[in-house]
């Protein structure tokens, strides 16, 4: 899984060593082990989306068939999320407070912060939930191919 770079649309200002700089990186970490309960509620949540959303857009093939699996990216978890019955709103308040756990979002050389959080555009909270889901959960429950043709 490794660190997840993000790039905001619009940059923030990060206090470095007493002076303000615009940063527009975000490096992204798994959740660490001792938080459990905010990963465990984004991931059930997340899986209850995508399951949902495979079982109406489930494609089949001619002799019945799944097509072709692709890897998830994050611009797909917005619509699975939108589509699902989950609470977006408090989601994405999870979402929130998850990346403001120590180590798990860095901006610059810094931690990131509420008031970073607050700075960010709606649609890079959006677009980073997104790209974090794919990176960090996805891979956890996509079953992978091993099978050669």
């Amino acid at each position: 899984m490794g660190v997840l770079e993000f790039t905001l649309s619009e940059p923030v200002k990060v206090s470095v060593g007493g002076d303000f700089a615009e940063v527009d990186i975000l490096e992204l970490h798994a959740p660490p082990a001792k938080e459990k309960k905010l990963p465990i509620r984004l991931r059930k949540g997340f899986m209850k989306a995508a399951m949902g959303f495979a079982d109406q857009a489930k494609p089949k093939d001619a002799e019945g068939e799944d097509e072709e699996k692709e890897d998830l990216k994050g611009s797909d978890i917005e619509p699975m999320l939108f589509a699902s019955d989950i609470d977006i709103e408090k989601y994405m308040q999870d979402f929130r407070d998850l990346i403001l756990v120590k180590g798990v979002c860095t901006i610059g050389d810094a931690q990131f912060l509420t008031k970073h959080w607050d700075d960010i555009t709606a649609e890079d909270a959006m677009r980073l939930m997104g790209e974090y889901l794919a990176h960090f959960f996805a891979p956890s429950w996509i079953p992978k191919d091993n099978t050669t043709s």
